[in-house]
């Protein structure tokens, strides 16, 4: 999988780069592919670390994208400069029975981000992981993983943008939980790639 060699400048027709713990709702695939590389380019443009903890058929889209983008990210994975994880894999690392546990949570990703950290001066990391919890039903467990985002990110001081599709939010059930999304982070991007506050983010889907 790929990496920047000259061009790690941030393209100036992709949305702005945001800090703190953003959330990502989007409604094709090639949005996705579209926004890992743009989080990929911003970090690497100015010197920071880049995590992607994503599917494999996301992590297709992407690099179809880099090579679109004519980019080469071989030599920030080769590195470890880019770390690309799947998303399912991780989360089974430091699940019990659906449920995260946060000592596995934070020696697993709290390790990692120390040694880029030690290394580069920062980390944005993309993710998933999240969204595989919701996508399977659960809801509460998948709000406590986020919290334990926040909870890691209060020491490690990294960026992280949470990725879900808006249908996920389709439903009675699953409407119920996009205020409980919007509440836990700092930002949105919307399926238009607008950058705003939680509050001006796409509402629930019927």
């Amino acid at each position: 999988m790929l990496e920047t060699n000259s061009s790690f400048g941030k393209d100036p027709s992709s949305p702005p780069s945001c800090v703190g713990h953003g959330v990502h709702f989007y409604t094709e695939v090639d949005e996705v592919a579209r926004c890992m590389v743009d989080h990929v380019r911003g970090a690497l443009g100015i010197g920071q670390a880049a995590m992607l903890l994503s599917t494999p058929q996301h992590m297709m889209a992407f690099d179809r994208e880099v090579e679109r983008c004519k980019l080469d990210y071989s030599k920030a994975v080769y590195e470890g400069r880019l770390v690309i994880c799947n998303a399912q894999r991780l989360l089974d690392r430091f699940c019990q029975d659906s449920m995260p546990d946060e000592r596995r949570f934070r020696a697993i990703l709290g390790g990692q981000l120390r040694m880029l950290m030690h290394r580069y001066s920062g980390v944005s990391i993309y993710s998933e992981v999240v969204m595989l919890l919701m996508a399977s039903g659960h809801f509460e467990k998948a709000m406590h993983l986020e919290h334990m985002w926040n909870v890691l990110a209060a020491d490690r001081k990294f960026d992280l943008l949470c990725s879900y599709p808006q249908d996920l939010f389709k439903g009675d059930e699953r409407g119920l939980m996009m205020p409980k999304v919007l509440a836990i982070h700092q930002y949105s991007i919307s399926p238009s790639q607008q950058i705003g506050p939680v509050e001006q983010a796409v509402p629930s889907a019927a």
